[in-house]
């Protein structure tokens, strides 16, 4: 008959099934739809899969280069996504053209899944995944160890003794908490090393009373101390005087009606809030030696450990297995992690975070915990505390 005929023409094109048919038809390339072997092998199981190419250097040697890593909870299903119609992203396209293969790593939890597949972003920097050219754009507040202290933006947490606050979600964010420290603490703002025994003149902004103006020599070190005092704890332990300063500022500018200004003073009190509690959340893991924690799901105990901010070890319970001794196997094989310096963790910052979220689900349940997980009262507000607190 006409249909056994053409099933026998685009037999020869790996069309075997209705499914395949149905693809053929939607207008797949042969040369993406042939690649779907790939998937035939694969696990239909949660984990991280990664495209690759084999592609020759300088040398003319083949090197492997990762194109794209993704995760799925079923990876087979996934993968085989990308040689369908289903897949319409044009730079997925190109870059299912380009592969010569793809392998696959089981993972027990979905939070190893989400860990895994970002530190191998962060390890090949992959073309086509969208955040692998810059994973990582944070920078921190410092305040410098100087006779007259400052704050600082940077990128790098050193070990000198000094106080970091972060990380902040770029430059623009920590210019929007750098203005709003400003407005609340008279801190001073000019980059100048300044020195009791050498004063100068007096800036702009301490004539406005904006700067406690220690350049003319009028404070000493230890007088210029409680400034220091008063930003080192609104950034560690206290929002609510940065927010107090920022409110008066704000309803005057909504009773004058210049809303444009007030959308910028309130959108830097947020920044504040927000960047305290990223801030707490991420050092308050980074300052525990370990964590023991688990949650049970449909397929069992998720059980993981954490040291330090890292995910360090994973485990599934199976049917029957006691819970206690799978999380005791879990410590003993778990990965040794050394400490970063403080705010820091020993991890990418993203993956403390998922953790942090992962630890903040309903139903989570610590084993074991070495050190203190906690951040203070007001560290930070939710956006309704923070909208009462500043209208109220």
């Amino acid at each position: 008959s006409v249909l056994h005929g053409l099933l026998e023409r685009v037999g020869s094109l790996r069309v075997d099934t209705l499914e395949d048919l149905a693809e053929f038809l939607r207008g797949v390339s042969p040369e993406r739809r042939a690649k779907r072997v790939w998937a035939r092998d694969l696990p239909a199981a949660a984990g991280i899969y990664q495209f690759y190419a084999d592609l020759p250097d300088a040398d003319g040697v083949l090197r492997r280069q990762v194109l794209y890593v993704g995760k799925s909870v079923n990876l087979r299903a996934r993968v085989r996504s990308y040689f369908t119609a289903a897949e319409r992203r044009p730079r997925m396209e190109e870059m299912v053209r380009v592969s010569t293969g793809v392998e696959t790593t089981v993972c027990r939890t979905g939070l190893e899944a989400e860990v895994l597949e970002l530190r191998l972003i962060d390890a090949h920097r992959p073309r086509y995944n969208r955040r692998s050219k810059f994973p990582e754009r944070q920078v921190w507040l410092k305040i410098t160890r100087e006779p007259y202290p400052r704050l600082s933006v940077t990128r790098l947490v050193r070990d000198d003794g000094a106080h970091y606050f972060g990380p902040l979600g770029g430059r623009q964010v920590a210019e929007q908490v750098l203005a709003a420290l400003y407005d609340a603490i008279p801190v001073r703002q000019c980059t100048a090393r300044l020195s009791p025994t050498r004063p100068s003149g007096q800036c702009a902004l301490g004539e406005m009373g904006r700067c406690a103006s220690p350049c003319d020599g009028h404070l000493s070190p230890a007088e210029y101390a409680p400034v220091t005092e008063s930003l080192r704890h609104c950034l560690s332990s206290d929002v609510r005087p940065v927010l107090d300063a920022g409110r008066g500022r704000l309803l005057t500018l909504v009773a004058s009606e210049r809303f444009e200004e007030a959308a910028l003073v309130r959108d830097r009190l947020r920044a504040v809030v927000r960047s305290s509690i990223r801030h707490h959340r991420v050092r308050s893991l980074a300052a525990c030696p370990q964590i023991i924690a688990a949650r049970r799901t449909a397929s069992g105990w998720e059980i993981h450990v954490v040291r330090y901010g890292r995910l360090a070890g994973a485990a599934l319970t199976r049917p029957g297995e006691v819970p206690q001794a799978v999380a005791r196997d879990a410590v003993a094989a778990a990965e040794s992690v050394r400490p970063a310096v403080l705010p820091q963790p020993a991890a990418l910052i993203e993956e403390t975070e998922r953790i942090a979220g992962w630890l903040e689900q309903a139903g989570v349940r610590i084993i074991d915990i070495e050190g203190e997980w906690a951040w203070p009262l007001f560290g930070g507000l939710d956006d309704a505390a923070l909208a009462a607190h500043l209208l109220g």
